[in-house]
């Protein structure tokens, strides 16, 4: 009778294993179809989605280019890019030359462990595939972030170019090489990744282990926090350390002083406190202490 009802549990994962599956491969079909018809249209909606979030003026979003906050982005902005895509180069040319000793997927890099030669190519795929833009969204909002369904687009908050906040071009470069680092690092595609396939293996268990439902709801209960807790801001406090590290080198590349931004993270801390973002404990933030 055991190895009866061990054989029921294996075939029933399976078919639930198969059946998310094909459920995940039609709705990627579906969404690449979509999105390859009218790929214009699925990025202004995106677009149009993050400026409601931050509280923008739907008639008039963003900063007019001929500003002076958008001048200094725009200044500041070259100079990273160009930074980056010269890091991404020789952390790809220092993993080919010490490949012998290192595996395709981990790097040479001491701070950045995880990332070799397959890494640092698609990080130079990345930066070379096509475009790319910062948009300065015209809110009091103090941020800066990428979009992993927006390629190629770093988003920055004009309420982030206060003085009391980002007052030197070295802050601003940092804020800029840091959102640029999750692009080169493929933090946000990595995160959904791994999301989808912790929830398919979370549903698959529940499946197999829980003929009478009394486990499922309490995972419906609790099973969101215990993944946040346990895996998404984990995953998330690792991604923003390796940005972190990443986009001080691009400053650095840049010529720009890294010294002048020990006091930036201070600063924005405490922005986020005086503004009800901040104050957390380390274990709840998404964000390094």
């Amino acid at each position: 009778f055991a190895s009866f009802h061990r054989t029921r549990m294996g075939i029933r994962a399976v078919r639930i294993g198969v059946g998310a599956g094909m459920i995940g491969g039609f709705g990627y079909q579906y969404g690449v179809m979509e999105t390859m018809w009218d790929p214009d249209g699925i990025g202004r909606q995106i677009m149009v989605e993050h400026v409601a979030a931050m509280g923008c003026d739907p008639a008039k979003p963003f900063v007019d280019e001929r500003a002076r906050d958008a001048k200094r982005v725009a200044r500041v902005w070259m100079r990273v890019y160009d930074a980056a895509l010269r890091v991404s180069r020789d952390k790809l040319r220092e993993a080919q030359r010490d490949g012998d000793g290192h595996s395709a997927a981990a790097g040479p890099d001491p701070l950045l462990p995880g990332y070799g030669v397959d890494a640092w190519k698609k990080a130079v795929w990345r930066l070379e595939s096509g475009a790319w833009r910062f948009v300065l969204l015209d809110t009091p909002v103090a941020n800066a972030f990428v979009e992993p369904r927006l390629p190629r687009h770093v988003f920055v908050c004009r309420g982030l170019l206060a003085p009391a906040i980002c007052g030197t071009d070295a802050e601003l470069a940092l804020v800029l090489g840091h959102e640029l680092g999750h692009c080169l690092l493929g933090h946000g595609q990595h995160s959904v990744e791994s999301g989808l396939g912790l929830t398919a293996l979370w549903l698959v268990g529940l499946a197999v282990l829980d003929p009478t439902g009394v486990l499922s709801l309490l995972a419906e209960v609790f099973g969101a926090q215990a993944l946040a807790y346990g895996f998404t801001l984990p995953n998330s406090r690792q991604h923003e350390c390796e940005a972190d590290v990443l986009g001080l080198e691009i400053t650095t590349k840049a010529c720009y002083r890294a010294d002048e931004c020990v006091e930036f993270f201070d600063r924005l801390d405490k922005y986020e406190c005086e503004h009800g973002g901040g104050g957390r404990a380390a274990w709840r933030s998404p964000h390094p202490p």
